[in-house]
């Protein structure tokens, strides 16, 4: 018997949540973190070595989520999940849209991804929806905070740009709750805020990179400062500008050169290409490893 014996409809979350600890002890996992909201309990067990392992989510309905670890397969890493504390103090409404939220750390060899879930009154729980495409490319979120102070969660991303060999450019994208998801575009004044932070470093890596004539180094950051120019809302003209700014008055290599008009090409057509329905919502399942 595993947890389906404890299935039924009409229990109290907190004392349902009680049996699910004991069921799960004589499994060998102990709890790492208890979560309590006005309509669930949120639990995750770890091993007695420390490492998080599974999720469980208990409602008036009972079990509503069971995330358990997952053995590698010769498709896929393995995979253990942890659930993470609240964001925002005091409240489970992360992204105040009057529904609690829970955030869970999913974990592979590879990379670590938040995946989040929404409580509803009548003790269901559904997956939010995480607007997960960019940049033509698909992506996860691995960290969860309140980015801009105002008492609501955002997402945030580390996000390798694709298509830009060897040139490896990474800039950070945040994802904002908007109309029970979390979106790229979400909030535009917060995401042009975001942006325009994340410059301030990039310019001083172009002036260190200009003083020693390094034009990798400033196809590299031109590139990061493109996709914040497409962050921050600018058209296809404006985010070719920040590229060409930063290699202007450099001599490139025949192969730099080649670079330059590829990232040219991929800034102007997979940057700027609206995603399909499809793409948009499903960017979640996209983004698993």
């Amino acid at each position: 018997m595993g947890d389906e014996r404890f299935l039924r409809f009409g229990v109290e979350p907190d004392q349902e949540a009680n049996a699910v600890i004991e069921d799960q002890r004589a499994r060998g996992y102990v709890v790492a973190r208890k979560l309590a909201g006005q309509y669930f309990t949120a639990l995750g067990f770890m091993e007695p070595s420390g490492r998080s392992m599974a999720v469980r989510v208990v409602t008036a309905r009972g079990i509503t989520i069971a995330l358990d670890p997952q053995r590698a397969t010769p498709l896929s890493p393995p995979v253990t999940y942890a659930l993470l504390d609240q964001p925002i103090p005091n409240t489970q409404d992360a992204d105040k849209d009057g529904f609690e939220e829970v955030f869970v750390e999913r974990r592979t060899g590879a990379m670590n991804c938040i995946d989040v879930y929404r409580v509803r009154d009548v003790g269901f729980v559904d997956p939010v929806i995480l607007d997960t495409h960019v940049f033509g490319q698909d992506f996860c979120p691995n960290t969860v905070l309140d980015l801009d102070d105002d008492g609501s969660a955002e997402l945030l991303a580390d996000v390798s740009l694709r298509g830009f060999e060897p040139l490896a450019p990474r800039v950070r994208v945040a994802l904002w709750p908007r109309d029970h998801r979390f979106e790229v575009d979400g909030n535009p004044s917060g995401s042009a805020r975001f942006a325009q932070a994340e410059r301030a470093e990039r310019e001083q890596q172009l002036a260190e990179a200009r003083a020693h004539k390094d034009a990798d180094s400033l196809l590299r950051v031109g590139i990061e400062l493109a996709a914040y120019a497409r962050l921050s809302g600018r058209d296809p003209n404006g985010q070719l500008q920040e590229l060409e700014s930063a290699v202007r008055g450099v001599v490139l290599s025949p192969a730099q050169t080649a670079s330059l008009l590829a990232a040219r090409a991929r800034i102007w057509s997979d940057w700027n290409t609206p995603a399909s329905p499809s793409e948009s919502t499903a960017g979640k399942e996209a983004a698993r490893p």
